[in-house]
């Protein structure tokens, strides 16, 4: 490090953009140290604590910013509008955490020898003349390498990349369905269970994937109340919502309709037999509360061989009675799903993070799959019921008059049958784990070993596997 003065003649030597730079950096240098200030007063965080955020800062915006380049890189043929935006983003982040490393360089070097100088009244010891020169490259670089990035992104948002960005998470969410339906019947523990049988949901492709006709017409906003048409054969309903509030109701006149408020894009239509019901991926500011909603209205007396959801938006209410011959409900994510009434065959359920409830519940045989989320049925007299619970809680208040299967991870299944009817001497028992608590019935089962306990030889039965988490069928 070389000593300086500073005198006059140092400075005509400096551009007038040099002095411009070094004013702003130190604005910059004294707008970041009173942040720094607030942090290490709110958290009590020392210095280095200080120091240590800001690299890190710093390095995750290069590593964002060098995804983002390669995420554009991959599809500039294929998606080119979006490949701009994304490589515009990839060099804005990059340049942004290189000049992030930079100021504390700089302030390392040059400022806190300056500081340290004229507390001391001694000549400040400040960074070498050609190190400046180096910092000051790299600032004029990264501010072309910035304002080259942010023309990149109005040009790709200008050319329509923002609506190709949206079919990529479109896409994105098909693969997540696409994985999930691969994964869907492995369950754990399948190696270490010996004659308990594992629970199958056998899910259909038909039941899984998702309809996004984008030959259909499709609404937007506020919609007035709308009949919908060639209703007189609809055998199945298919319902895929990715965003906002979805109400379905009874209809007042007996019959098909729909409307809205404040929607993003959605349509409604029939063909073959099927009424497809599609709201799209929205990004929407609520204000006052409110959400964007689709209401979907059905006859009272609505019979359907297949009703199929697929719900990933904020809040789902059904208050008609709901009945046929199969339904399938997948919920990956959201605030919750509420029923009034389901009376089916054969119901299936999958609620991966999110509130699942119905008020009452009908059906020969019920499949059940929790992951981290809660879900609540409030049954009658159902034959068959298969639960499994990874880490989140289910119940069902209702009697089981044959099978009731429960594998569980860590979570907790509480059944509760008919208290009046109910006996746990009236069925078999296959029961396996390292429960934290089981119960079944009055009695309470506890070090059960990794085989299989067995207990009575009736034909209704029921089977338990649990790892960590908590049963109780009382």
């Amino acid at each position: 490090m070389s000593e300086i003065t500073g005198t006059q003649n140092d400075n005509k030597k400096k551009s007038i953009f040099e002095h411009i730079l070094a004013i702003c950096g130190y604005v910059l240098f004294c707008i970041l140290l009173m942040m720094a200030a607030g942090i290490v007063f709110v958290l009590g965080a020392g210095a280095a604590a200080v120091v240590a955020g800001i690299v890190l800062v710093g390095a995750a915006d290069v590593f964002g910013g060098l995804v983002l380049i390669g995420v554009g890189a991959a599809h500039i043929f294929s998606l080119p509008r979006a490949s701009l935006i994304n490589l515009g983003g990839g060099l804005y982040l990059v340049a942004i955490g290189i000049l992030t490393e930079l100021f504390l360089f700089w302030f390392a070097l040059d400022v806190v020898p300056w500081v340290t100088g004229k507390i001391r009244k001694r000549p400040p010891r400040v960074m070498a003349k050609d190190i400046r020169a180096l910092v000051i490259k790299v600032l004029k670089g990264g501010i072309a390498v910035i304002a080259a990035g942010m023309l990149l992104i109005m040009a790709g948002a200008l050319s329509g990349g923002v609506v190709d960005i949206r079919n990529q998470t479109v896409t994105a969410l098909k693969e997540t369905r696409e994985a999930m339906e691969d994964t869907i019947d492995a369950l754990p523990f399948s190696d270490r269970i010996r004659n308990l049988e594992l629970l199958s949901f056998e899910y259909t492709d038909r039941s899984l994937e998702l309809s996004f006709a984008e030959n259909a017409e499709k609404y937007r906003g506020d919609v007035s109340y709308t009949v919908v048409e060639d209703t007189a054969e609809i055998k199945r309903i298919k319902i895929s919502a990715l965003s906002g509030r979805l109400d379905i109701r009874t209809s007042p006149n007996g019959e098909y309709a729909f409307e809205s408020a404040d929607s993003g894009e959605y349509h409604v239509f029939t063909k073959d037999g099927i009424l497809f019901v599609t709201i799209y991926p929205y990004l929407h500011r609520y204000e006052k509360n409110e959400e964007p909603q689709v209401i979907l209205y059905i006859p009272e007396d609505c019979f359907v061989e297949d009703l199929d959801i697929y719900f990933s938006g904020r809040r789902f209410r059904c208050d008609a009675n709901l009945s046929g011959k199969e339904m399938t409900v997948l919920f990956p994510q959201g605030t919750g799903m509420d029923f009034a009434g389901l009376d089916f065959r054969e119901i299936k359920l999958q609620n991966g993070f999110g509130e699942f409830n119905a008020d009452r519940v009908s059906a020969d045989l019920i499949y059940a799959d929790v992951g981290s989320g809660e879900m609540n049925l409030n049954g009658g007299n159902v034959k068959d019921v298969k639960a499994n619970i990874s880490s989140g809680k289910f119940r069902f208040f209702g009697t089981v008059s044959k099978n009731l299967e429960i594998c569980c991870g860590t979570g907790r299944a509480y059944v509760e049958p008919d208290s009046a009817g109910f006996r746990a001497e009236d069925y078999s028992l296959y029961l396996t784990g390292t429960p934290a608590s089981m119960q079944i019935g009055e009695q309470i089962y506890k070090d059960i070993p990794l085989y299989e306990y067995q207990k009575g030889n009736t034909d209704r039965v029921i089977k338990a596997d649990v790892r960590g988490g908590n049963v109780t069928v009382w």
